[in-house]
């Protein structure tokens, strides 16, 4: 899984770079051979501290973003990764109930 972090009116750190590659990758663990790309924007607002968080990622032909603002850095990336981590379940659970019904199965139910 490719993990492309950005940041504007931000310096990453070692710490921040580790801790968002952390999370992001036991977050879609489940889901890692369907990911083509992960992208994290962390932005602080000048005039004050004021985080914004978005992350996207582009899953099995769909994008899943999910984005978090407030005060506390840390807060902020748990409440997006957390965000990501309920559309990847949706997003998988509407992949895997389109997907077709092996025949074995689909004729035992017309038998019945």
């Amino acid at each position: 899984m490719n993990i492309i972090i950005n940041s504007r009116h931000l310096d990453i750190t070692e710490a921040i770079r580790k801790r968002v590659e952390d999370k992001v990758s036991s977050a879609l663990s489940l889901y890692e051979n369907v990911i083509t790309s992960v992208r994290v924007l962390l932005e602080k607002e000048n005039t004050k501290n004021y985080f914004s968080v978005d992350v996207s990622v582009h899953i099995a032909k769909r994008d899943l973003i999910a984005s978090a603002s407030g005060a506390e850095f840390y807060a902020v990336l748990d409440e997006a990764i957390a965000k990501l981590e309920t559309q990847a379940v949706k997003t998988m659970d509407k992949i895997r109930s389109h997907q077709a019904e092996p025949l074995r199965d689909a004729a035992e139910k017309t038998a019945e």
